[in-house]
């Protein structure tokens, strides 16, 4: 018994590594506790690196994987998805549905015309001219399918697809689990706002301060 509490007094408390980095634009903080510094930081590294791997195949107007699928939709052509991409969109189709299409993947040409495509370009919003809105407007109402086999079709014309609304979430979410088969012992992890904490326990809280959205200077905790 006297060794048993011996070994006990002698268990270290896990140690915390805070890290940033700008991604997407955004700020990513991480916080994780593991059993030493050392692994916390590689956790925090490995956070960052499935984020810069992920994350590009859910931007809708680069050469990422959705980013190719909108060129090849407005060439006439029907790309086939990765599992992955196919599982993410028919997510998007159900909130696309509860919301009463006023969440639409399909407004990707309605956000290239204000430029709000370019996430490295700092160029002022522009405003678009009537016409070019009106070409915008029925490509969204064209629209999109997904067949069961992940086959992507557009109708005529076709859409641009953007998953911006809900990015962040789906990359957030694949994160934590992903830290679910880790040494992480606790961790918070903020994605621009998108908010994840993983806990030693059901019973665990956490104690968040977000912005006060009257513009003073104060948190609300």
């Amino acid at each position: 018994m006297i060794g048993a509490a011996a070994l006990t007094g002698c268990q270290r408390a896990p140690e915390t590594v805070t890290r940033e980095w700008l991604i997407f634009t955004t700020l990513l903080r991480v916080t994780l506790s593991a059993r030493d510094r050392d692994t916390a930081a590689e956790l925090c590294k490995e956070v960052h690196q499935q984020l810069l791997a992920t994350g590009p195949d859910l931007y809708g107007f680069d050469a990422g994987e959705l980013g190719s699928a909108n060129t090849l939709l407005a060439d006439g052509n029907s790309p086939q998805l990765s599992p992955r991409l196919a599982r993410i969109l028919r997510d998007a189709e159900q909130w696309r549905r509860r919301s009463a299409y006023r969440f639409d993947p399909a407004v990707g040409g309605l956000i290239a015309l204000w430029g709000l495509d370019d996430l490295i370009d700092a160029e002022v919003a522009r405003l678009p001219d009537a016409q070019q809105l009106e070409q915008a407007l029925d490509a969204r109402a064209s629209g999109y399918a997904l067949s069961e086999r992940g086959i992507l079709s557009a109708g005529n014309p076709p859409p641009i697809i953007d998953l911006g609304a809900i990015a962040k979430g789906v990359l957030l979410g694949e994160v934590m689990d992903m830290l679910q088969d880790s040494p992480c012992q606790r961790g918070l992890i903020d994605l621009g706002g998108d908010i994840g904490v993983r806990a030693n326990s059901p019973d665990e809280t956490f104690r968040i301060a977000v912005a006060n959205p009257s513009g003073a200077r104060q948190e609300i905790a």
